[in-house]
């Protein structure tokens, strides 16, 4: 998930289930979309330069196997590009067990700031969603996470 600010925080909720949501669309959120990853270790929210994320954990913890992730946003094209010191951004991510082949899915896309009008380059040029999502020391993680308090 890209987030729409160059740097500074966003609120963030993480849920973890035990089956698929129901696939209702949510008005109020912009843009949701769904990815299988594969867990391996413990899964932690970082903080831009590598720092775990003070006060917001995965609970419960998941053990390692292939989950389906659906995010949620809005609030991306506010702020787009700019340093921010107040959350102007809202993250919800669902987590539940996979159950089937890999896929990415788009539900939702109503924000501006990550269409192009070119959606098959645009998914093409990004990492593979279903790839381990865990990062390797907790140093490196290849997606700027969504964080409750300043970045």
């Amino acid at each position: 998930m890209h987030t729409g600010i160059a740097y500074g925080p966003v609120r963030v909720g993480v849920e973890v289930l035990e089956s698929a949501p129901h696939a209702e669309a949510f008005p109020e959120w912009e843009v949701i979309e769904e990815a299988d990853l594969e867990v391996t270790t413990e899964l932690v929210v970082m903080t831009l330069t590598g720092e775990l994320a003070e006060g917001l954990r995965v609970t419960p913890q998941l053990l390692p196997a292939r989950y389906r992730l659906r995010a949620h946003a809005r609030g991306r094209d506010a702020n787009w590009d700019m340093d921010v010191s107040e959350p102007s951004e809202d993250y919800w991510l669902q987590v539940w067990p996979g159950t089937g082949k890999s896929s990415f899915a788009q539900l939702e896309n109503e924000d501006l700031v990550w269409s192009d009008g070119d959606e098959s380059t645009a998914k093409d040029s990004m990492p593979d969603p279903a790839a381990d999502a865990t990062p390797p020391p907790l140093r490196s993680t290849s997606w700027k996470p969504p964080i409750r308090s300043a970045i």
